[in-house]
């Protein structure tokens, strides 16, 4: 999805300005998108919230269709009254690493956004090289974005201790269409969370995570509900 990241500046983006109402084609070849724990409970309404699994490192999704995005349609708009991740909202900016020497995050941007323009927008910076509001905004969004993300870490280590995660596949096979397998994903293995002791199911009711691993549980509904989404837009598009 950031196809050309590049650090935001005063200096080289004195005069960018970014234009709103671009709509989310940037989006439309994601089948699924990655999750903040915080969350869990509204996506869960919409979509499968699962666990994807890429080496050691673990990371929550929202599954949003098979072989793309079935939530984007004609023009790039997100499907009304959907619940869009953060993940999404948050584009084309991005708090990224390996861009200064002291390790910390920095600001950045996909210069190859199409709402970016010189002409038409609203300004990030001021003739004088400060902040406007809407820059201002969307650093506040970055920081929150940037401290759930790591609160959802902790959250999927605890889980990890705990060794209450379990494998998962999911055939989903739209009528006429090729059938599209996701595999070895992870949820929650409630039978095994049921035989945990009692004070660390204590601990996490009071962590706040009984909620997330819930929606968890629950949001497996969802892939009958993305498998009828997959075939409208397949036969939209036939």
């Amino acid at each position: 999805m950031y196809d050309n990241v590049v650090v935001l500046n005063s200096i080289n983006h004195r005069t960018l300005k970014v234009r709103s109402g671009m709509g989310y084609d940037f989006a439309k070849e994601m089948n699924s998108c990655i999750l903040l724990g915080q969350e869990f409970l509204e996506a869960a309404k919409f979509y499968p919230v699962v666990f994807s699994v890429s080496g050691e490192t673990i990371t929550p999704v929202a599954i949003l269709g098979t072989r793309k995005n079935s939530f984007v349609g004609p023009g790039g708009r997100w499907e009304a009254e959907t619940y869009m991740p953060a993940f999404v909202r948050r584009y084309p900016y991005i708090l990224a690493e390996g861009f200064s020497q002291d390790g910390s995050l920095t600001v950045c941007i996909d210069s190859d956004y199409a709402g970016f323009d010189n002409e038409e927008g609203d300004r990030l910076f001021t003739d004088e090289g400060e902040n406007t509001p809407v820059l201002d905004g969307v650093l506040e969004f970055l920081k929150l974005y940037h401290g759930q993300y790591e609160a959802t870490k902790l959250f999927i280590d605890h889980i990890r201790k705990l060794n209450i995660f379990k494998s998962v596949d999911a055939n989903m096979a739209p009528a006429g269409g090729e059938t599209f397998t996701y595999r070895n994903f992870l949820m929650i293995d409630e039978e095994a969370m049921h035989r945990l002791p009692d004070d660390e199911i204590v601990k996490l009711v009071r962590s706040g995570y009984m909620p997330w691993i819930y929606a968890n549980l629950y949001s497996v509904t969802n892939f009958g509900r993305v498998l009828t989404r997959v075939e409208n837009v397949d036969k939209e598009e036939a």
